[in-house]
């Protein structure tokens, strides 16, 4: 069997091969067939099987396993609503950067067992996230490209480039699931304003938290604006939830997925998101002692760089692309960026959510916390990428 037979007979395969494997049977094909090639996989504490179904001119890989919070590559939506919302951010997103993305081979809903999404297998490619946390590794090629890439898809769907009807085209493709909108600023913006026991932050974030948040009403009503902001702006097609693990890089490619959160939203939205996760790898090198110092101390000022090279390259495609932003729009834009960024960090840092990044720092939650802050306190402060860095990480 092969790809060009169609993939009616492909979806047949992968619905046997999923029964068989939640059945714990042992009639699998046979792994070392011409067509399939079944092994096991690894992917942090949760173990998957991947078949590579072989063909003379592609290769796909089909990953299947318990459905549950936690996601596999290439993940499986949680429910049908994030499915059609990541292949239609997909297509925008391939239409306008080709190649940004790795391409939706075939869909497949499934009531029984929740939704699958087939993509290009990205053979070789790694997170973007274990590169910089456990290799040390900042590629600046994989970054400038990812920022072209990333100002292609926000100029070309921005309301400035597009007549009005498409426009609306582009607003209706998303506005019928506008509660996957909702529930990610509501992630941002009320979830880590509401003290809650179960947070798992240490007791020195609680008290941070409750001392400089909570209780700071000037804080808090920078939050209701830019919540409001959040919901409400509509400038051009965004991500929804661009962070380093849902980057996948080859050779200074990066790839972009889990497009499932997108929206047509502010235009800060993902470089603030993006930005928050390279100070918490930033957060993560610098603070390294004894034998990896000076290594850690290499990594940091290179993630400070990829910052610097990732603003640079935008703004520099985007403001090619769309010559009647007005003369204010970089001021204006950093200045939402670091508000995005901040919300962001205090999310992470309040909801115990750093992942591995930080596990064994978790005293440096604090400083998390205390840059925040203080880009929330006064974004209007943040006018370029200089003064964003030097405010969230006291750089000069």
């Amino acid at each position: 069997m092969g790809l060009i037979a169609g993939y009616d007979e492909l979806l047949e395969l992968y619905i046997k091969l999923r029964k068989a494997m939640t059945e714990k049977r042992d009639d699998l094909p046979d792994p070392d067939s011409k067509e399939l090639v079944v092994r096991e996989m690894r992917n942090g504490r949760q173990s998957m099987n991947v078949c590579f179904v072989k063909d003379d001119k592609i290769t796909i890989a089909l990953k299947f396993g318990k459905i549950s919070e936690e996601k596999f590559y290439p993940d499986y939506p949680q429910n049908e609503v994030h499915l059609l919302n990541e292949i239609i951010s997909l297509g925008h997103f391939l239409q306008m950067a080709p190649g940004c993305s790795p391409k939706v081979l075939y869909y497949h809903l499934d009531e029984k067992n929740g939704p699958t999404l087939f993509l290009e297998h990205l053979a070789g490619f790694k997170q973007m996230r274990w590169h910089m946390a456990r290799d040390g590794i900042v590629d600046e090629v994989a970054n400038q490209t990812l920022a072209r890439n990333l100002a292609r898809v926000h100029a070309k769907t921005h309301r400035i480039t597009l007549p009005e009807a498409d426009f609306k085209m582009l607003r209706d493709d998303f506005q019928t699931r506008v509660e996957l909108r909702k529930s990610r600023v509501d992630m941002l913006c009320d979830v880590p304003y509401v003290q809650k026991d179960y947070f798992t932050c240490s007791k020195a974030v609680k008290a941070e938290a409750k001392k400089r948040i909570y209780d700071n009403k000037p804080l808090r009503s920078n939050v209701t604006m830019l919540k409001k902001k959040l919901l409400e702006q509509e400038d051009c097609l965004v991500h929804g939830n661009l962070h380093p693990g849902v980057i996948m890089v080859k050779d200074g490619v990066p790839k972009i997925f889990n497009n499932d959160y997108s929206f047509v939203g502010p235009i800060a939205f993902d470089l603030g998101i993006l930005f928050a996760h390279f100070i918490i790898s930033y957060t993560q090198h610098n603070m390294i002692e004894g034998k990896g110092k000076d290594k850690g101390k290499r990594v940091a000022r290179k993630v400070v760089d990829g910052i610097k090279d990732i603003a640079t390259c935008y703004l520099e495609v985007l403001h090619g692309l769309l010559p009647g932003l007005p003369e204010n729009f970089d001021a204006t834009f950093f200045a939402d960026v670091a508000g995005i960024c901040a919300l962001q960090l205090i999310a992470r840092t309040i909801e115990r959510t750093l992942f591995f990044e930080i596990e064994e720092y978790k005293h440096k939650e604090v400083a998390l916390l205390d840059s925040a802050i203080k880009l929330l306190e006064r974004p209007e402060n943040v006018v370029d990428v200089g003064s964003f860095l030097m405010i969230a990480l006291q750089l000069s």
